[in-house]
C-alpha cells in the first residue's frame, strides 16, 4: 500500500518561510504603490470656483440707479441708500479679493503639472496694472482636504516667489477658506483679509470676508454675502462703530430692502420692481 509522503520539520519550516516572504512582498508592493504620489495623484485636485472670492453687487449698478432716475418724481430714498451701502461694501470687496481673483481665475485655463507629489500651476497674468508670474501648489493634506498655495513674482513690486494667498477646500472643492497677505509689506505673510466660503454653482453662494489688517482703516470689519441664484443677501458689519447694515435685493424682480442704524429708526426699508420706496407687506 502506498504510504503517504513525509514532509521534514526542515522542509516545512521552508515553505512556511517562502510563504511570509510572499506575503512580505505582497505588502512592500502594496505600500509602495500608496506612497507613491503619481498613483495617489492621478489627477490634480478640483480647483475652487473663482466665486469663492467674488461678491456680486453689480445689481446696484449705474443702470439700476438710472432707471430709479426715471422715476424722480416718486420717492427712492430706500434703493438709493441701499446701492451706496453696495458700494462701500464693493470698494472693501475690491481692495481685498480683485487681484487674487483675477490670478486665481487664470488657472482655470493651464494645465497642472505633478511635482514631487504636488499639483502645480504655472502661468502669467496681468491684474491691477501689473503682470505676475503664478505658482500656484496644490497638496493633499488627507483624503478629505486640499491644501492651496499661490506664490507670485513681480519684478516692478521687487518681489520673486512671494505666498499671496493660501487657503484649504475639501476634496469637492465646495468648500474652504482663504488667506491673504499683503505683498506690499515688508513682512512675509502679513495677513490681510480672510474668506470662509461656501459655493455649489454660481446660484449657491455664502461668503464672509473678515478684514485683518488695518492698511485701509478697515480692520475687524465684515462683509457676509449669499446668493441662491434669486436672491442676493448681503451684511456689513463696521467694526469701528459696532454697527451693522443689511441689505437684500430679488435680482429677478429688483424689489428689495435695507436695514441700517440711523435710517428710518433702523427699521426695514423696501422698494418695489420700480425702485420706488413701498411698504415691505408689498414686496
Amino acid at each position: 500500500m502506498h504510504q503517504p509522503k513525509q514532509i521534514s520539520d526542515s522542509m516545512f519550516r521552508a515553505k512556511i518561510t517562502k510563504s511570509i516572504s510572499f506575503i512580505v512582498l505582497l505588502l512592500v508592493v502594496a505600500v509602495s504603490c500608496t506612497d507613491d504620489p503619481a498613483s495617489v495623484n492621478d489627477e490634480p485636485p478640483t480647483l475652487p470656483s473663482a466665486t469663492s472670492m467674488e461678491m456680486d453687487f453689480s445689481t446696484f449698478d449705474s443702470n439700476s440707479k438710472a432707471k430709479a432716475s426715471d422715476y424722480e418724481q416718486q420717492t427712492v430714498q430706500n434703493f438709493s441708500r441701499a446701492a451706496v451701502t453696495a458700494l462701500v461694501m464693493k470698494a472693501v470687496v475690491e481692495a481685498n479679493l480683485i487681484i487674487p481673483k483675477t490670478l486665481f481665475a487664470a488657472a482655470h485655463a493651464s494645465d497642472a503639472e505633478l511635482n514631487d507629489g504636488e499639483w502645480e500651476w504655472s502661468y502669467s497674468k496681468t491684474a491691477g496694472g501689473n503682470s505676475y508670474e503664478v505658482r500656484l501648489v496644490a497638496s493633499r493634506v488627507n483624503d478629505s482636504t486640499v491644501e492651496w498655495n499661490a506664490y507670485v513674482t513681480n519684478s516692478q513690486l521687487g518681489i520673486e516667489d512671494r505666498l499671496f494667498f493660501s487657503g484649504t477646500s475639501n476634496n469637492d472643492a465646495t468648500e474652504g477658506e482663504w488667506i491673504y497677505y499683503d505683498l506690499r509689506s515688508s513682512q512675509a505673510e502679513q495677513e490681510v483679509s480672510r474668506i470662509d466660503w461656501a459655493v455649489n454653482g454660481t446660484d449657491d453662494v455664502d461668503l464672509e470676508l473678515e478684514i485683518l489688517s488695518d492698511r485701509n482703516g478697515y480692520q475687524g470689519d465684515t462683509i457676509t454675502y449669499t446668493f441662491d441664484g434669486t436672491v442676493k443677501h448681503a451684511t456689513y458689519h463696521d467694526n469701528s462703530d459696532d454697527t451693522t447694515v443689511e441689505i437684500e435685493l430679488n435680482v429677478e424682480t429688483m424689489a428689495g430692502y435695507i436695514i441700517a442704524p440711523g435710517y428710518n429708526d433702523g427699521e426695514q426699508s423696501c422698494w418695489n420692481g420700480d425702485f420706488q420706496d413701498v411698504a415691505c407687506s408689498e414686496i
